[in-house]
């Protein structure tokens, strides 16, 4: 009779808690995410911060959060209340916590941010219950937190430019250097001009910014177009994207030096921006900081498809060769299509040099 009633109490105070903890489990419940920045480059490593607050008088004796990101976003973490199941596009992230009566949890992650993109968490799966777990209780709690990780900038000797300039047997690299001392005449004020050149005289004798008009060595216009077609016979998904990848990687490195040279430059490609793939990505030319971060967002969102064959592109390029420009094509191969394209370009007085992107086969015989 004494087991009976022990057994029997058991079974009420297991219920009992059951129907207690188990229904107000999430009850008064916040939990939040957020990265440490909004904006970083690939190879940086920056932190992930959980906070979660039991607002009530009830402990949470378990809770569990989960959420689905992207896998070149790399935990560098040994916690025991972190689990994650790695794929080869996405990662199952689990965090699981123990909170008493009105208490606070922050915990931080170690984040690898591996390789570039645009990663959007929209929301966390939480999952709490009683004591015995016969008891659970789940929702969904919308985190909307988004990060953008620019590609890698290397260093400019890294890149195997061109061997001749954007003129003649001129070094590839005069394009980066100014000559202030060739002076020509004054010119209306472009979006990127430095303010050093401004020619204060006839901006007051005329009403309207004027800069000096140098020589062509420092009147430079770049435009930078990527292929993101890692060989002629691609028509969607590029299947190299390391190749593809090394490339971007070349773009952004160019782009940031010749922003930081204050020269005006412009950016294009035709693959599929990641969440708008109806766009046609061709920035106009033009210089600052803001006008490279537009440009490296523009690279963080480039999605491995390709959207227009390179020389169709090509062919599309009229709205933004008004004016003389040295173009820079970034690209694993020359297609006749596309190498007619480049002559259109030269015959229309522009100056045009491909850089060929080549497989790491160093890399490759060391990885095999």
């Amino acid at each position: 009779m004494g087991i009976f009633l022990l057994l029997l109490v058991a079974i009420l105070v297991a219920f009992g808690q059951s129907l207690l903890f188990g229904k107000w489990a999430l009850s008064r419940v916040k939990y939040t995410r957020q990265f440490s920045v909004t904006e970083c480059y690939s190879g940086d490593t920056i932190e992930m911060i959980e906070v979660i607050e039991n607002r009530k008088l009830l402990p949470v004796f378990w809770l569990r959060a989960e959420s689905t990101i992207a896998a070149s976003l790399r935990f560098h973490s040994t916690e025991e209340t972190m689990d994650i199941d790695v794929g080869r596009r996405t990662q199952y992230h689990k965090s699981l916590f123990s909170i008493g009566p009105y208490r606070r949890i922050r915990r931080t992650h170690k984040v690898i941010c591996a390789r570039r993109g645009l990663f959007r968490i929209d929301q966390v799966s939480l999952t709490a219950g009683d004591l015995l777990g016969m008891n659970d209780k789940s929702k969904s709690m919308p985190v909307a937190i988004q990060l953008t990780v620019y590609p890698q900038v290397i260093t400019m000797e890294e890149i195997p430019l061109p061997s001749h300039g954007w003129q003649g047997d001129v070094s590839v690299r005069r394009w980066i250097v100014d000559d202030p001392f060739l002076i020509t005449g004054v010119r209306d004020y472009r979006s990127g001009d430095p303010m050093k050149r401004i020619h204060w005289k006839a901006t007051a004798r005329t009403g309207t910014l004027q800069v000096y008009q140098h020589d062509y060595t420092a009147e430079q216009r770049l435009v930078v177009y990527l292929n993101v077609m890692d060989k002629e016979t691609t028509r969607d998904v590029v299947h190299d994207e390391e190749l593809i990848e090394k490339g971007i990687s070349y773009a952004a490195t160019i782009v940031s030096d010749a922003v930081a040279r204050g020269i005006p430059v412009g950016f294009g490609h035709n693959g599929l921006r990641q969440g708008q793939p109806e766009i046609d990505v061709r920035l106009p030319i033009g210089g600052g900081r803001e006008h490279l971060l537009a440009i490296l967002s523009e690279m963080a969102a480039i999605e491995l498809r390709c959207k227009l064959l390179f020389h169709d592109f090509l062919a599309q390029d009229d709205p933004i060769t008004e004016e003389r420009c040295d173009y820079l094509l970034i690209t694993s191969h020359v297609s006749l299509l596309a190498a007619e394209q480049i002559e259109r370009l030269k015959q229309a007085g522009h100056s045009v040099q491909t850089l060929i992107i080549e497989k790491d086969y160093e890399s490759e015989v060391a990885a095999g």
